[in-house]
């Protein structure tokens, strides 16, 4: 399953934080000394002293409030204080630390870097939180924005399909006759309000995550992941169409998708065992 990082392993030193010109001698003092807390801070952060780093970063945001570094790197020490908490103390904590990395973007002046990498935090936050919604919401800022590349995108609308898939095949097994011989038999899910609330929630959620299943291939056709999970999505329809016809259908596209996918990833391991062989048979001795 194809992921995109989200968060930052190492943090680098910081250049002098800002333009010396037409900047007052205690502006440029102030600058000149929250660089040097930053560069200490990524030093104690990159050796694992978290608490240390966060002091420093904390200091550095005060004295120069509009810089955006400060405040992601500030960020990257709380978000990992929220890691090792419970749930209940992440749900309380949270609010702060969404705030400094929304402080981050502010400041950010587009700077793509920055930008990914504070959306990228957000939406992990809310994926800690298991708030789905805003946790797809905040992805979707980072494909969508001016930064994001073709791999940012394709991997970001894949997350989103399998998301949506997710959703959908939730309330599709609730329903599941486990007494059937056929894994894709026709759901039920007609005879009563509340079944059809169910069904129209999975129906909602499966052609989502077609949609998003699409966009990711249309930025990579080579993915067998994403083939994959568009061949699950149709077997969601699938399961949710009582007519025979149609069920036929949606099952013979879903057997072609994922023979395409299979044979995608069997292609690329041997590529990879080609690259890996010719490497080796290439290296000195």
């Amino acid at each position: 399953m194809r992921v995109l990082s989200s968060t930052i392993t190492t943090l680098g030193l910081a250049a002098l934080l800002g333009t010396t010109v037409m900047t007052s001698g205690c502006e440029f003092t102030k600058k000149v000394i929250a660089k040097d807390k930053l560069n200490q801070g990524a030093i104690a952060y990159n050796g694992g002293k978290t608490k240390v780093a966060e002091s420093y970063f904390k200091e550095a945001v005060d004295m120069v409030p509009n810089n955006a570094v400060a405040w992601l790197y500030y960020g990257a020490t709380q978000y990992k204080t929220f890691q090792g908490l419970g749930a209940d103390e992440r749900k309380q904590v949270a609010p702060q630390v969404l705030d400094t990395f929304k402080k981050a973007l502010d400041f950010s002046n587009n700077d793509c870097k920055i930008r990914d990498s504070a959306l990228g935090y957000i939406s992990s936050i809310y994926s800690d939180l298991d708030d789905t919604d805003n946790n797809i919401i905040w992805m979707l800022k980072r494909a969508d924005g001016e930064c994001a590349d073709k791999t940012t995108k394709a991997i970001t609308y894949y997350s989103v399909g399998v998301k949506k898939w997710q959703c959908s095949n939730n309330q599709t097994n609730r329903y599941s006759d486990k007494k059937s011989q056929d894994p894709f038999h026709y759901r039920d899910m007609a005879y009563s309000p509340e079944a059809l609330k169910d069904r129209d929630k999975a129906m909602q959620c499966a052609n989502e995550g077609m949609q998003y299943i699409e966009k990711s291939l249309a930025e990579d056709p080579q993915s067998p992941d994403s083939k994959f999970y568009k061949a699950l999505l149709y077997r969601e329809l699938q399961y949710m169409t009582k007519e025979e016809p149609k069920r036929k259908e949606f099952g013979a596209l879903a057997q072609k998708i994922n023979d395409e996918a299979v044979a995608l990833n069997k292609k690329k391991e041997a590529e990879k065992k080609a690259a890996e062989a010719a490497a080796a048979a290439a290296s000195p001795q």
